[in-house]
C-alpha cells in the first residue's frame, strides 16, 4: 500500500514539474510616479520592478510606444533626458520569462515643461561712495517661475571686464570694496535649478578721496599781476 501512494505521489510530481509553465511574470514601475511634472534638462529615471514563478529573462521600457531599453540583469533602469521633449508621455515596461510569457505594466504618465529663465535683480548700497567703501550688493529681488530664491545661486563680476570674480553661490548678500576711482559695470547672474542663467547689470561711481595733506601751502589766490 505504501508503495503504491509513493508511486501516485511521484507521478504527481512529474506531471506537475512538465507541466508548461503559462503564468507571465508581474511588472510594476517602481519610478517615475504616475503623473510626475519634469522640467526641460531634467533627467527621468525610470525604473521597473520584475518578478516571475520562474525569473525574468529580459526587461523593455517604451516611452510614448518607442522602445528605449532592453535589458536582463538588475536594476532593470533607464536615464531618459527630456531635452526638446516638451509635452505629455506615457511610460510601458515588459518583461518576459524563460517560458516566453509576457507580462505588462500599467501605462504611467509624466509630463515635461519648459522651464523659463530666473529673472535676475539687484539692489546696491550706494551708487556713489569714495574708495574703500564697502558697497553691499543684494540680489533677493532675483525670482524664477519654478524655483524658490533658496534654490538659485549667484555670481558677480565686479568690473564687468568678462571675467567673473566669484563662483556661483547661494549667497543672496554680498560685499564688495573699490581701492581705484572709476565707474564700473558690476554684472550679475543668477542661475536656478535647471541651469538656466539670467544676466544684468548696475553702474556704480567709485570717487578718491581729496588729500588735503597734499595741498599746496602757498594757494596763488586771485589772478597774477
Amino acid at each position: 500500500m505504501n508503495k503504491l501512494v509513493l508511486s501516485i505521489g511521484l507521478i504527481i510530481l512529474i506531471i506537475a514539474c512538465n507541466r508548461e509553465d503559462t503564468k507571465p511574470p508581474k511588472v510594476e514601475i517602481s519610478q517615475p510616479t504616475d503623473k510626475a511634472t519634469f522640467y526641460e534638462r531634467d533627467t527621468v529615471v525610470i525604473t521597473v520592478d520584475a518578478t516571475d514563478n520562474e525569473e525574468v529573462f529580459e526587461v523593455r521600457i517604451f516611452i510614448d510606444d518607442v522602445e528605449y531599453y532592453k535589458g536582463y540583469t538588475r536594476p532593470f533602469e533607464y536615464k531618459y533626458l527630456t531635452k526638446g521633449k516638451v509635452g505629455d508621455h506615457v511610460i510601458k515596461a515588459t518583461a518576459i520569462d524563460p517560458s516566453g510569457n509576457m507580462g505588462e505594466s500599467k501605462l504611467q504618465l509624466f509630463t515635461v515643461s519648459t522651464n523659463s529663465n530666473p529673472l535676475a535683480n539687484f539692489s546696491v548700497s550706494t551708487e556713489m561712495a569714495t574708495v574703500g567703501t564697502d558697497f553691499t550688493f543684494d540680489a533677493s529681488g532675483s525670482t524664477d517661475s519654478e524655483d524658490l530664491l533658496s534654490d538659485l545661486s549667484f555670481r558677480w563680476d565686479w568690473t564687468g571686464d568678462g571675467a567673473w570674480d566669484t563662483d556661483f553661490s547661494s549667497t543672496v548678500v554680498i560685499t564688495h570694496r573699490y581701492d581705484i576711482p572709476g565707474i564700473y559695470s558690476v554684472l550679475m547672474q543668477v542661475k536656478d535649478k535647471q541651469n538656466n542663467i539670467s544676466q544684468t547689470s548696475k553702474s556704480i561711481i567709485v570717487k578718491g578721496f581729496f588729500d588735503w595733506k597734499k595741498r599746496s601751502k602757498n594757494p596763488v589766490i586771485g589772478g597774477a599781476n
